[in-house]
């Protein structure tokens, strides 16, 4: 199932939670419940927001340097995506080890 809404950028938090379980026809086909991936991209293109609820991980892009470096600089939630990639992405594998795939050709 696939379910997408659209909001403005001035939207309340009630407002927003109300989307998430928005009824589509059966309760359990809220977006509160079914999404296991969700995608945010606004209309100026200047930010993009993907997640997947198994992996527990969320990713951000951003088209302002400045702000990319300002907060990679908090220490907080934010790291650049070598720095992710190095210290997430074989966290759900056995032994923490991806298999590496040779490239086809």
């Amino acid at each position: 199932m696939t379910s997408a809404f659209y909001f403005k950028g001035d939207m309340t938090k009630k407002e927003y939670i109300s989307l998430r379980w928005r009824n589509p026809g059966n309760e359990v086909d809220a977006i509160q419940f079914g999404a296991e991936v969700e995608a945010y991209i606004p209309s100026s293109l200047s930010w993009a927001m993907w997640g997947e609820r198994s992996r527990e991980i969320a990713m951000i892009g951003l088209d302002d340097p400045a702000l990319v470096k300002a907060l990679i600089a908090d220490k907080g939630w934010w790291m650049d995506a070598g720095t992710a990639s190095n210290e997430f992405v074989g966290m759900p594998f056995i032994d923490q080890k991806v298999k590496r795939m040779s490239r086809p050709g």
